[in-house]
């Protein structure tokens, strides 16, 4: 099945918030702060959230959502646990692959909003990119200390 490209843009939208899910559900078991992992937690079920709302758009486009690799996760969460072991601040580690994973959702999302979509699935993108956002405020936050 050919994917056009708002399917192919929203689409990449759901599959980072899923990667960015099992990111945060990873990070919060590594973190040791548990005022962080609380809040790693939760940006994890915001992003699955947002992931569940967009396949419902996605198949109204025609389409069905793609999962993420298994093995690139795999292979992901390997070197944020090497990064965070091998780092001189493992927490500021953590904090920063987390940044990271919030840029590359707004990326996706700023791509997608770009893209001839119906009003009410750009709503729903727009909700997403503030909670990005406001998520990557406070990790910068968290990172630059109490």
């Amino acid at each position: 099945m050919l994917r056009d490209e708002r399917q192919a843009a929203l689409n990449d939208v759901i599959v980072a918030c899923k990667e960015a899910a099992d990111g945060y559900d990873d990070a919060a078991t590594l973190i040791g702060d548990p005022t962080l992992a609380a809040r790693f937690s939760e940006y994890g079920r915001q992003r699955r959230e947002f992931a569940a709302e967009l396949e419902d758009h996605i198949r109204r486009l025609g389409d069905l959502p793609r999962t993420p690799d298994a093995d690139s996760e795999a292979i992901e969460r390997l070197v944020t646990h090497l990064k965070a072991a091998f780092s001189s601040d493992e927490r500021a580690a953590l904090l920063r692959e987390r940044e990271d994973a919030e840029a590359e959702i707004g990326r996706r999302v700023a791509d997608a909003l770009d893209r001839d979509l119906p009003e009410e699935t750009k709503a729903v993108l727009r909700r997403l990119a503030l909670a990005v956002s406001e998520a990557a405020r406070h990790l910068a936050a968290a990172r630059a200390g109490p």
